[in-house]
């Protein structure tokens, strides 16, 4: 059973909800698509149904009607602090402490062991994470925190952004990647993607760009599989998608930043690897199917496959604008897909997705990750 939102759908998921008739639960973002699309809505899984959605939106309503593990699974995935403490055997050395919101600012900031991450314990789309290095960089935070919370209040339920607890924990050096997953009958994982993380910055916390290819999935693959093994030793999660953040250190150890239940790269950016390998993740779930990596990674050599989201902090999308959607596209030699977004209600742009020779980084992408997209905007 799949479950769709209002955040966005898109036209990939949308083909093959109606030409698999997959059962689609029914609730008022499926009731409009079905007003456009032959979709199969139903009010609940069958016995033994395994249950994925587009965002996580709708858990509530998901939590009503799915088992007892799934309702637990999620409800660990969904606080950060509780996910911290059931996998701290694994890693004794990491640091964290969970503070409701009222209690930050009576946090000395002079004792703070930075560097820190600093993030809402129910969170989504990189929305309320700052990575602190002094005590200057705490107070701004805190601040910034006051200033933007009713936005996020406004954009997502409480569910999916609760800022009234947050999390203080170890910042982690190292190589970031999410990771597309699903925990079989068995509770063995089968990995759908790997998609690298690229930063601006070692301060930068957005979501500007990733990308998979057969580089990453040729170093990362072993490394990735047995993380999720090691963890799920501890978790028990079957029957289970997953979207996985993790970072690499220096010394190969991957240590994860936060599990996102029942789902896999939110709204519909899963897609990438529909683009780069011809699969889609959410059939691959549903049919309990997995990819065969040497033939998919085959003639791959060289090229990545990126997804690249046009997001500006602070940007006021109350007042009019316009966006030169064909300019942000010009830099790139092939575009695979461009999703035009409502800022207002999805907090970007758009999506752009590119296929790029690897050797061409810096003349392709680079441009785009470090832009401030001023050049693309008027308002």
């Amino acid at each position: 059973m799949f479950v769709l939102d209002s955040q966005y759908t898109s036209r990939e998921l949308l083909d093959f909800l109606e030409s698999s008739g997959e059962p689609v639960l029914d609730n008022d973002a499926a009731r409009e698509w079905a007003k456009v699309r032959r979709l199969n809505l139903a009010c609940a899984p069958k016995p033994g149904e395994r249950i994925i959605s587009a965002s996580e939106m709708h858990l509530d309503q998901v939590k009503a009607i799915c088992s007892p593990s799934i309702r637990q699974a999620i409800e660990l995935c969904k606080d950060k602090a509780a996910m911290r403490r059931a996998l701290q055997p694994l890693y004794p050395d990491y640091t964290f402490e969970a503070h409701a919101a009222s209690e930050l600012a009576a946090i000395d900031a002079q004792a703070i062991p930075y560097p820190v991450v600093l993030k809402p314990v129910t969170g989504f789309f990189s929305l309320g994470i700052y990575t602190i290095f002094d005590a200057s960089e705490w107070e701004a935070a805190l601040a910034d925190i006051a200033l933007h919370s009713s936005e996020w209040e406004a954009g997502y339920n409480e569910t999916v952004v609760n800022d009234s607890a947050f999390l203080v924990e170890s910042y982690i050096e190292g190589d970031e990647f999410a990771l597309d997953a699903y925990y079989d009958a068995a509770g063995e994982p089968a990995l759908l993607n790997i998609f690298a993380h690229e930063f601006a910055g070692r301060e930068d916390t957005s979501d500007r760009l990733y990308y998979c290819s057969k580089r990453v999935m040729d170093d990362q693959f072993a490394r990735m599989d047995a993380f999720l093994r090691d963890v799920n030793a501890i978790l028990g999660f079957r029957d289970m998608p997953v979207h996985v953040e993790v970072r690499v250190t220096a010394d190969g150890r991957v240590i994860p930043i936060e599990f996102n239940p029942l789902r896999f790269a939110g709204l519909c950016n899963t897609d990438l690897s529909w683009f780069a390998w011809g699969h889609k993740t959410y059939e691959c779930f549903l049919h309990d199917t997995r990819p065969d990596w040497p033939q998919v990674l085959a003639g791959k050599e060289g090229m990545a496959y990126a997804m690249i989201i046009l997001q500006k902090p602070g940007f006021d999308a109350s007042r009019p604008f316009t966006f030169d959607y064909e300019a942000a596209c010009a830099s790139l030699s092939h575009v695979l897909d461009l999703r035009i977004l409502d800022y207002a209600t999805q907090g970007a742009f758009c999506f752009i997705f590119a296929e790029v020779p690897e050797e061409r980084w810096d003349d392709e992408l680079a441009p785009l990750l470090h832009s401030t997209l001023d050049e693309f905007i008027k308002q």
